[in-house]
């Protein structure tokens, strides 16, 4: 799942890939390429979204997110959704690909101590981000200069067990250091 910086699921979005490649694409094939959020955030700040930003919620989104689009509305509420995560954080359960284990329903059902005890041999088999991270000597792929990789892209596309942006904002965040997380919200779920 693609997030633009001002909180727009791009790949939800009806005018990609006709008219928009997505605020995050190299090119310059996006609806609105001078808009001052995605300038403010990907150029600028440097971030992904603007929930990753000290000064998040800004004027700028603030404004976008009450005017008369419905869709801006829920975007910046996604920003806080991303933003806003106040749950009890323990470090030894940071997923090495972005999912939090201590949250993680299978952890419980099948005995699992999560990614980085397992050292990529999960329950369910081996874990190719896993391995691939613990190669490299990295503690979660937050830390890896190639953050996202295609291994890791497959990962928060999958169809069934992807997620809505949740983990690459998870890791992000624990490479800044932040010890909090986001719960993965399927593709499927509103």
């Amino acid at each position: 799942m693609k997030l633009a910086p001002c909180g727009i699921e791009c790949d939800r979005c009806n005018l990609r890939p006709e008219k928009c490649d997505g605020c995050h694409a190299d090119t310059d094939h996006q609806w609105h390429a001078d808009c001052g959020i995605r300038v403010c955030c990907r150029f600028q700040k440097r971030l992904d979204n603007c929930a990753q930003c000290d000064g998040f919620p800004c004027e700028r989104i603030k404004a976008f997110g009450s005017d008369k689009y419905e869709h801006h509305r829920a975007a910046v509420e996604r920003l806080h959704e991303l933003r806003g995560s106040s749950q009890p954080f323990d470090q030894r359960m940071i997923g090495i690909g972005g999912a939090y284990c201590g949250s993680c329903r299978w952890c419980a059902k099948t005995g699992c101590k999560g990614c980085q005890a397992a050292k990529g041999a999960m329950f369910w088999g081996v874990c190719a981000v896993a391995k691939c991270a613990l190669t490299k000597g990295l503690e979660h792929c937050g830390l890896c200069a190639e953050l996202p990789c295609a291994k890791l892209r497959q990962c928060f596309d999958h169809p069934e067990h992807g997620d809505r942006g949740e983990r690459l904002a998870n890791l992000q965040s624990w490479a800044r250091g932040q010890q909090r997380y986001l719960d993965l919200r399927p593709p499927g779920l509103k």
